[in-house]
């Protein structure tokens, strides 16, 4: 058997031995994608649960609590507006990082008004002794074009 027969016996090995693997890569990766689908398909849902004991502030809570204070100028807060009150509503309910805490901020924009756009109610609500509290509570308004300030301010409007 001469040099050139053996190199390509060599050769054909090692390609044989490169095929062997990439098969043998490929079939694990094969496996392991549908393994984890299998396993993602059998395994129970993942349920997230807040202790009885950590009370969560809602929107129709929050909602409720500021109107019974008489700290809103309307009934509710829908996103399409109320007519002939205001174009549209947001609220935005945020957990303060102590978990007893949320700060909440209505925005009323698009007001029947003549010289007030806008207004902001933001109110810090807290949970203590077995009941919700608002701690404290302000008010900015932002007017018209030719009418005042174009930001969220307690200045009044023109």
């Amino acid at each position: 058997m001469n040099v050139k027969n053996k190199l390509s016996i060599a050769w054909r090995i090692v390609k044989l031995s490169l095929l062997v693997g990439l098969l043998i890569s490929v079939g694990l990766l094969i496996l392991g994608i549908g393994g984890y689908f299998i396993f993602e398909e059998t395994r129970p849902p993942l349920l997230i649960t807040k202790s009885p004991l950590t009370p969560y502030l809602t929107t129709d809570m929050a909602l409720s609590l500021l109107q019974e204070k008489g700290l809103l100028f309307f009934t509710g807060c829908t996103l399409e507006g109320e007519p002939y009150n205001y174009q549209s509503c947001v609220i935005e309910i945020a957990q303060e990082e102590n978990q007893w805490t949320w700060i909440v901020t209505i925005t009323y924009d698009g007001l029947f008004d003549d010289s007030i756009r806008a207004t902001r109610i933001k109110a810090i609500i807290a949970y203590q002794d077995d009941q919700w509290i608002v701690k404290e509570s302000s008010e900015t308004q932002k007017c018209w074009p030719n009418r005042g300030h174009q930001d969220f301010s307690t200045e009044f409007c023109v």
